[in-house]
């Protein structure tokens, strides 16, 4: 039995994809949390989102977001991407289809309302100065559903629970600041 060998090449690929795919999920964070200066650090300086929502400069999108989401009524969402199908179109570009299901809890003058959004992100990624980032995002929405919310926030199992929320109060920062 011979040993499969790895070249070089294909590690590197490898670390591009994590790097790719680590730009990502900090883009997810971000956006749930409504961290605008993590959201930047997913998008080179001068990239652009086409987000229906907002079209333009994507570190102006950063800071859009979360007064938004405010006035919109948004009280928890979370953002998942599922898989993504990364495609290098040079050594230091690529472009990226990640599938992304959103949850939001959201008040409004009926109550309280929940979406679900199926959608994919089309990205352009590029390297520069050695770091993976976004240089271009469209936001392409594939399905949604929107009902009243059931969400039970003071239940007898989920009273007790550590509870979630959209900005820097959030029990994630505390917690990861601790382990530090």
């Amino acid at each position: 039995m011979t040993a499969m060998s790895v070249s070089q090449e294909e590690i590197d690929r490898f670390k591009d994809r994590q790097a790719i795919y680590d730009c990502l999920m900090r883009y997810c964070r971000g956006v749930d949390r409504l961290d605008a200066e993590l959201l930047k650090t997913a998008y080179h300086e001068g990239a652009t989102d086409d987000h229906g929502i907002f079209n333009g400069d994507a570190w102006e999108f950063a800071e859009f977001i979360g007064p938004f989401d405010a006035s919109i009524g948004v009280r928890q969402q979370t953002h998942r991407v599922d898989h993504a199908l990364i495609e290098f179109t040079g050594p230091d570009s690529a472009v990226v289809e990640s599938y992304n299901l959103t949850f939001i809890d959201a008040e409004t003058e009926d109550g309280m309302a929940a979406a679900m959004v199926g959608g994919r992100y089309l990205d352009r990624f590029e390297r520069r100065n050695g770091a993976w980032k976004i240089a271009h995002r469209l936001y392409v929405m594939d399905w949604n559903r929107n009902e009243p919310s059931t969400v039970d926030w003071e239940g007898s199992f989920f009273k007790d629970l550590a509870r979630g929320r959209i900005d820097d109060q959030d029990e994630s920062f505390a917690y990861v600041s601790r382990l530090r």
